[in-house]
């Protein structure tokens, strides 16, 4: 009996080609990983999806809070019933709820000090603990406009606006002790976008020399020749990110460029907008509008970026529904929520 035998080819490539192969391959989208959806209808979120305020964040790796208006028929158009919910990312159940009575436009939801949450409204900051139960509250200021906070750094910013003199004042405080650290006022017709003890903002108008950092601890020079009207987040205590051109920029405080990305978002007619930062500075998230394939109007649809910022390439792209503008990454950089037509999609990044 004759027997074959089947050969192996060993094929042999170059390491410049080999590289050029891998640079060409397509970034990983939402349909090719791992998803996971919850239902937030059962949970109360109303029928018409596109028009409710909605918003996400993590308040750990195992944990996200979610918070929607319900809409409730029954209610006045001026009582708002807002619920409150924590999910286990794992898992994807609901761990404990909290229904808020208070307008959306006069209140303020955020992650907490020690993987809690934070609520704020009616001249009242309240901190509860994953399992949303009430640990204290303490008083805001008069003429509070916004608080937010910052998990990487355990910092609490809470906003201050001054009518007369058309400022608002950002009060840096430790997210434990409460104690203030720094008190930086900018325009008050400004967004600001915080850091250490450091604050950027831009002034509308022409983009070069819009941006400005007014900081505790170090001096920003050469802003003024850069065309950085939309500044994002500190990536670093002295690296700034802001979006122009369709490229996402990181500069020094000495207004050394460190990072060039491109935003692949074109014709937008809107600035991209910054969704999170991981815990060890390495990904980076935002969002920016797209047009519809083949279509020179409307509808446009939001797509989330994020990058990976030691290798300086894009590592993930993910195409939202119309209308879905709930979005969040994860303190690892390892998974990205958002809230699309009702559902919660839990999406892993590669």
């Amino acid at each position: 009996m004759r027997t074959e035998t089947k050969r192996s080819i060993l094929v042999l490539i170059a390491p410049a080609t080999l590289a050029a192969l891998v640079l060409a391959l397509p970034v990983p989208s939402a349909s090719h990983l791992t998803t996971q959806a919850v239902d937030l209808h059962e949970y109360g979120f109303p029928a018409m999806s596109e028009d409710v305020l909605s918003s996400v964040f993590y308040i750990s790796n195992e944990r996200i809070a979610v918070f929607f208006d319900q809409l409730l028929p029954e209610q006045s158009p001026h009582d708002h019933a807002l619920k409150l919910m924590v999910f286990d990312t794992e898992e994807g159940h609901a761990a404990s709820q909290l229904v808020v009575h208070a307008d959306p436009r006069a209140v303020d939801i955020t992650a907490g000090p020690g993987g809690g949450v934070l609520l704020g409204r009616e001249g009242k900051l309240s901190f509860y603990d994953s399992n949303l139960q009430l640990l204290k509250s303490v008083p805001l200021a008069q003429g509070t406009a916004g608080i937010k906070f910052d998990r990487r750094l355990n910092q609490l910013v809470v906003e201050t606006v001054d009518e007369t003199s058309g400022l608002r004042t950002a009060h840096f405080k430790d997210g434990n002790s409460l104690k203030e650290s720094a008190a930086l006022s900018y325009p008050i017709k400004s967004q600001g976008v915080f850091g250490k003890d450091e604050l950027a903002y831009a002034i509308s108008g022409n983009c070069k020399g819009a941006a400005h950092v007014i900081s505790n601890r170090v001096r920003w020079r050469g802003l003024d020749q850069l065309p950085a009207c939309d500044p994002l987040a500190f990536i670093e205590e002295d690296s700034l990110a802001y979006a122009s051109d369709g490229h996402l920029y990181a500069i020094d405080s000495k207004a050394d460029q460190r990072l060039d990305l491109r935003i692949p978002a074109p014709d937008t007619f809107e600035m991209p907008r910054f969704i999170g930062l991981s815990d060890d500075h390495v990904r980076f998230a935002l969002s920016a509008q797209r047009r519809e394939k083949l279509s020179s109007r409307w509808p446009y649809h939001n797509d989330v970026f994020v990058y990976d910022l030691a290798s300086k390439h894009m590592i993930f792209e993910h195409t939202l529904k119309k209308g879905s503008v709930a979005m969040a990454l994860s303190p690892g950089g390892r998974q990205m929520v958002t809230i699309e037509g009702g559902e919660l999609m839990l999406l892993s990044v590669p």
